[in-house]
């Protein structure tokens, strides 16, 4: 299993054909039929298989709906002609023989975990095609739109921010969250009327560990290195404002931008985020599409 998750993460692999390329046919219990094509319980296994730990904590049903979505894509890109690059899933199956071949012998591995050379094969093509089609149907101008309108998040642009943070108990009732996001409220008045600086507001009634430094968060890009909606937040609140209170997993936010830094990062040099985005985007349109228009039937 570690050889085959090892390969996995290299490869960036999480993805299910269904169908017979999956051997759907020799399973025992059909979970869907994703128009002629069938989906089986081999095709959940060999999914979170493929995966590694990925997908673990998804439910049977959530396995299933992704494993129709894979089936319905491959569908449409083999409906039109798209193909991987012979050359690029060649490379990638390089890659994986070499990891095998660390583990000792490669076919004896892949039988022990019912795992076939055109299993991988498969995996390998499905997300390599889909970047073909994407790459077919985006133009230039359009990645230069995106660019332009998301530059500061692109660009390696850096903003440092501070925040007052309040706990949600786990399982809040909408009333629980509406007095938070009050009393977060009330502070942010206190802080706009000059009543309190920022920091001494933070180190007064923050929850984070940041509240003994006044909230400080430090310096980020939008990427990476914060949770999404603190990043989110903080990139679209101008230099010297205060954010409206808003809720993360975590709990409640009210956060100040402090400084920011311009990046330099070109299109070019952003150009695979923008793909990925693009890729993601038309990914979840052309399966909502094909929802619609087409028959699955599913027996879970």
């Amino acid at each position: 299993m570690d050889a085959l998750k090892a390969i996995l993460v290299v490869c960036g692999i999480l993805w299910s054909c269904g169908g017979d390329q999956l051997g759907c046919a020799e399973a025992a219990e059909t979970l869907a039929k994703v128009n002629s094509e069938l989906i089986t319980s081999k095709d959940l296994e060999q999914l979170v298989l493929l995966s590694g730990d990925n997908l673990q904590a998804e439910s049977r049903s959530q396995l299933l709906t992704r494993a129709i979505e894979n089936c319905l894509i491959r569908q449409f890109l083999e409906s039109r002609g798209v193909a991987a690059p012979v050359e690029l899933v060649d490379r990638q199956m390089g890659l994986v023989e070499k990891i095998l071949a660390q583990e000792g012998d490669a076919e004896a591995t892949l039988n022990r975990l019912n795992v076939t050379r055109k299993d991988l094969r498969a995996q390998v093509s499905l997300p390599l095609a889909w970047s073909r089609y994407v790459r077919q149907v985006v133009t230039a101008d359009q990645l230069r739109e995106y660019y332009e309108s998301h530059q500061k998040e692109l660009d390696g642009t850096r903003r440092e921010a501070s925040q007052i943070f309040m706990k949600l108990p786990a399982g809040s009732s909408d009333e629980q969250v509406r007095q938070v996001q009050e009393k977060l409220s009330q502070i942010r008045q206190e802080v706009l009327s000059g009543t309190l600086s920022f920091a001494e507001a933070a180190k007064k009634y923050s929850e984070s560990p940041t509240a003994a430094r006044g909230g400080e968060l430090g310096e980020f890009t939008f990427t990476g290195q914060m949770p999404a909606e603190i990043t989110r937040m903080t990139f679209s609140t101008s230099v010297g404002e205060l954010s409206q209170p808003f809720q993360s997993p975590y709990g409640m936010h009210l956060v100040q931008v402090t400084k920011e830094t311009p990046g330099q990062l070109s299109l070019e040099d952003a150009r695979p985020q923008i793909w990925k985005h693009f890729e993601d985007q038309l990914w979840s349109q052309t399966v909502s599409r094909l929802q619609s228009s087409g028959q699955i039937q599913r027996f879970d």
